[in-house]
């Protein structure tokens, strides 16, 4: 369980973002619009631009959203949820995980740790104990969590991803001055594009 991330003011309206014409090749890329995230250092709101991805097989993109709180507006982060699973779920508080990491030794070098979970059964929460996985080269495994919610907390189930290489394209954020902002006709197009290789290499991922 984390803290989430409060926000002293209201964050703008949202950005009229057009997403580029010209998508990567393959028919599995969605375009995750652009969104508010609060800069703390710069104590004001920066906009984290859109980007084409790679969806998940089989997952579909919710996207996040400020909700109003006591002392200010908390950040509920997006997911990927089941394709076609209909309506949301909202659900209790789960217990806490007290240990997650690893349990005896991998069997071998081409396995990746499941952590444990708790898993919302018949109205009630059930202990789902870790376990070790054979990988899917050149994928990366999500675990599984929970999404707090002013309506509940959402499961989001364990899922592969794409490696970071081939998720798609990721461009720069962007810093607007106020006098943009709710201007009439204002579109925004991104074009500068973050190199994910360089971005791969510089956070050691």
């Amino acid at each position: 369980a984390q803290e989430g991330l409060v926000a002293p003011v209201a964050p703008p309206a949202a950005i009229d973002e057009a997403p580029p014409v010209q998508a990567p090749a393959g028919g599995n890329f969605v375009w995750v619009p652009g969104y508010w995230a609060w800069d703390a250092d710069q104590d004001s709101f920066v906009w984290v631009t859109g980007c084409w991805r790679a969806a998940p097989p089989g997952r579909a993109w919710i996207p996040g959203y400020w909700a109003q709180v006591a002392g200010g507006f908390e950040w509920i982060p997006g997911f990927w949820a089941p394709a076609g699973s209909g309506q949301l779920e909202y659900l209790p508080e789960p217990p806490a995980v007290a240990q997650a990491g690893p349990v005896g030794l991998s069997p071998s070098p081409n396995h990746v740790w499941v952590p444990p979970c708790w898993f919302w059964r018949h109205g009630r929460y059930v202990w789902r104990p870790g376990y070790w996985l054979v990988e899917r080269q050149d994928w990366i495994w999500t675990p599984s969590y929970y999404v707090w919610t002013p309506r509940g907390h959402v499961f989001v189930s364990g899922h592969w991803d794409w490696g970071l290489e081939r998720r798609g394209v990721l461009f720069a954020p962007v810093r607007f001055p106020p006098r943009l902002l709710g201007r009439p006709g204002f579109i925004f197009a991104p074009n500068i594009v973050v190199d994910t290789g360089r971005l791969h290499f510089e956070l050691f991922a």
